[in-house]
């Protein structure tokens, strides 16, 4: 998959490039959404870019697809389970079996939102450095 940028400051820890938006953007957050600037992605390679340079990003699809799987399917199937677990094996709780299964789902949908923002703090935490790349300068 590749993606357009422009390179907005170079220094010691990395390269921060400002990315174009596109109809991929919406559920991708790979780039951090600053309100004055709009989508920027900090990358910590070695390249020789200077600011204002156009450079393409590469980004590996398998990345991409887990991404979107995480995102998408995750919120999804926890929703199911969390339905069906309540509903069929949580009988102990003084509750009509129709809203117990209303409430696994909406408690297994919460807590798949909890283990994607966990998810999104870790890729913070550790650079994407071979999954997220500057493959080359636009002329």
């Amino acid at each position: 998959m590749r993606e357009y940028g422009i390179v907005i400051n170079k220094d010691s820890q990395g390269i921060m490039v400002k990315m174009q938006n596109d109809f991929a953007c919406g559920g991708c957050n790979l780039c951090q959404l600053d309100q004055e600037r709009g989508h920027i992605l900090y990358l910590h390679q070695e390249f020789p870019a200077v600011p204002g340079d156009k450079v393409e990003i590469e980004i590996k699809p398998s990345f991409a697809i887990t991404s979107a799987l995480l995102l998408f399917f995750l919120p999804l199937c926890m929703l199911i389970i969390g339905y069906f677990l309540f509903q069929n094996y949580f009988t102990f709780l003084a509750i009509s079996p129709d809203y117990r299964g209303i409430i696994g789902a909406i408690i297994a949908f919460v807590a798949s939102y909890v283990v994607i923002y966990f998810y999104d703090r870790h890729l913070r935490k550790n650079p994407t450095r071979n999954k997220v790349k500057i493959s080359r300068i636009m002329k």
